[in-house]
């Protein structure tokens, strides 16, 4: 079944919380660094979708802004798929799903020995993270050791 035959259901969009720093003051795997750059990529190639691909209507779209000062923070938008590199999108400080051409986000992933506080109150752990629909996460810490 498609998205368009299931139009009570957001378009799905994960955060993935995949952090790195935006200096190079912290050692990275080959894959951190490989996901980094894929986002890069991604990011282009969500300028071209259409928002046909992401179909929600506001209030009901997922909604995630990176608050925190120093991390990129990797989503995905297809709660499904969202092993599949093609989905993620990284926002930096400052930006939220819309920023990168996401109109709907359905989770966020948390790196692998990292912390991300959501405003300022609940802490989320490694790995993947549910937004629910209509629901407006605002990341204000992330930390790595």
């Amino acid at each position: 079944m498609n998205k368009a035959s299931r139009p009570w259901i957001c378009a799905t969009f994960v955060v993935l919380g995949l952090v790195a720093p935006t200096a190079p003051a912290i050692a990275h795997s080959s894959t951190d660094r490989t996901l980094q750059s894929d986002s890069a990529l991604r990011n282009a190639e969500s300028r071209a979708r259409t928002a046909a691909d992401r179909n929600c209507t506001r209030p009901l779209c997922g909604y995630v802004y990176n608050r925190d000062n120093r991390y990129n923070l990797l989503i995905t938008d297809d709660w499904g798929k969202r092993k599949d590199r093609r989905t993620w999108f990284s926002l930096r400080p400052g930006q939220n799903g819309s920023h990168v051409g996401v109109k709907d986000v359905d989770g966020f992933w948390v790196g692998p020995r990292c912390k991300v506080k959501k405003a300022w109150v609940r802490n989320y752990g490694a790995g993947w993270h549910k937004v629910r629909n209509g629901q407006r996460v605002v990341i204000t810490d992330i930390k790595c050791s």
